[in-house]
């Protein structure tokens, strides 16, 4: 793909000034680590129920940029929900998924592990809020039919409310100290508010994946 041909369809993209100028420049520092990454973006839109074709220059873009900068500041990207740091996992296990199902808006994209990315699937984030106010709401799940998902849903399930739910409602700080208790075996009760999910993304990535 020619250098002005990339740079037309950038420019040609319905994505927000501020998002075209930072594609643009992503590009310009790597030409070969982006295109190569946007042909990988490219390839997984074919496949059957990814439909993110929009959203290829942008996914390109931000994985050229994780690769480039991972070498440079250890730690600085993070998946939004278990907070793995995803500099230290190979780039195809770095996903860049809707927070919102089925609204496409590039704000409503977040970066996500592969692992996180697939049990989220399309709930939403009332799904989440209406575990973390009832467990019992967890056998409404239409995803979750056995005993050790529905666990891992209610596990799951402060990583998403503690974002949509925000310090206004921080319910959601009291069911991870119930879920480390009850759970993990950990008290997390005399621990700093700022610093519970902290040590609570640690027990989850632990237990279910290992990191």
């Amino acid at each position: 793909m020619k250098d002005m041909n990339i740079k037309r369809i950038i420019q040609s993209t319905e994505y927000p000034e501020y998002i075209k100028e930072y594609i643009l420049k992503t590009y310009e520092e790597n030409p070969d680590l982006f295109l190569m990454e946007l042909r990988k973006a490219e390839n997984s839109s074919k496949r059957p129920g990814m439909g993110n074709k929009k959203y290829n220059l942008w996914i390109a873009a931000n994985n050229a940029y994780i690769k480039k900068e991972a070498k440079f500041k250890p730690g600085l990207f993070e998946c939004y929900y278990c907070r793995m740091d995803l500099s230290t996992i190979p780039a195809e296990n770095v996903r860049f998924e809707h927070f919102i199902p089925k609204m496409h808006v590039t704000a409503n994209i977040v970066q996500a592990c592969k692992w996180c990315d697939k049990f989220k699937r399309d709930r939403t984030p009332e799904d989440f809020e209406s575990i973390i106010i009832d467990e019992e709401n967890v056998k409404k799940d239409k995803y979750a039919k056995t005993n050790v998902e529905r666990k891992k849903l209610i596990e799951f399930a402060p990583l998403v409310a503690c974002h949509s739910m925000g310090n206004s409602n921080p319910i959601w700080i009291d069911k991870m100290i119930e879920i480390a208790s009850r759970n993990y075996g950990v008290d997390l009760s005399n621990v700093h508010p700022r610093q519970v999910r902290w040590r609570y993304y640690e027990l989850f990535r632990k237990k279910w994946y290992q990191k």
